[in-house]
C-alpha cells in the first residue's frame, strides 16, 4: 500500500508538472503570435507601387465606366500616391468650394466638419502611404479608402457632377 501512495503521489506531481508547463508554453507561444501579428509590414500591400497601381486602376475603372475615366484615375492617384506641389497642381482644380470632414475614432463614433481647402489636402493626402486600398461604388459618389500607417486610415469621396470628378468629402480616423 506504500508503493501505491507513493507511486500516486509522484505521478499526480508529475501530472501536474507537465500541465503547467505546457500551460506557461502555450502563453509564451500565443503572446508572441499576437505581437507579430498586431504591426502591419509596410510591404504588406502598398497602393502605391506598381502593383498597387495596377490593382487601384483596375477597380476603380470598374466603378467610373465612361464616365471621365482618366481624369477619375488621375485625381485618384494623385490623391493617395502624389505629395507637395506634384498632388497641389492635380487637387486644387477638383475641389469646389468647402469640404465635408469625417472623422472618425475607436469608439465607431464620427464627427462631421466642414473645412475649407487645407494645406493637408493641398501638398497631397496620402502622400504615398498607403496600404489596402479599397473602391466603393455608393449612389453616384465614389468611395476610395486606404490604411495610412499601422493604426490609421484615411479616405475620401469623389462625386461626378455631370463633367468631371470632385472632391467632395474627406474621411479620416485611428483605431
Amino acid at each position: 500500500m506504500k508503493y501505491f501512495k507513493s507511486t500516486f503521489v509522484v505521478n499526480r506531481l508529475t501530472a501536474m508538472l507537465s500541465y503547467m508547463l505546457f500551460v506557461m508554453f502555450v502563453s509564451a507561444s500565443s503572446t508572441k503570435a499576437e505581437s507579430e501579428t498586431v504591426s502591419a509590414e509596410e510591404n504588406d500591400n502598398p497602393v502605391c507601387d506598381v502593383g498597387g497601381l495596377k490593382k487601384l486602376h483596375s477597380n476603380l475603372l470598374k466603378l467610373v465606366g465612361n464616365r471621365a475615366p482618366q481624369q477619375g484615375w488621375d485625381l485618384t492617384k494623385a490623391m493617395v500616391c502624389f505629395k507637395g506641389p506634384e498632388a497641389d497642381k492635380i487637387v486644387r482644380r477638383y475641389i469646389t468650394g468647402d469640404l465635408m470632414m469625417r472623422i472618425g475614432g475607436p469608439s465607431g463614433g464620427q464627427d462631421y466638419a466642414v473645412a475649407k481647402q487645407s494645406d493637408e489636402l493641398h501638398n497631397g493626402y496620402g502622400r504615398g502611404n498607403a496600404w489596402h486600398a479599397t473602391v466603393e461604388l455608393q449612389g453616384n459618389d465614389i468611395w476610395v479608402n486606404f490604411m495610412a500607417d499601422e493604426i490609421c486610415w484615411k479616405g475620401f469621396t469623389l462625386r461626378f457632377d455631370g463633367k468631371k470628378w470632385n472632391i467632395f468629402e474627406l474621411n479620416s480616423g485611428c483605431d
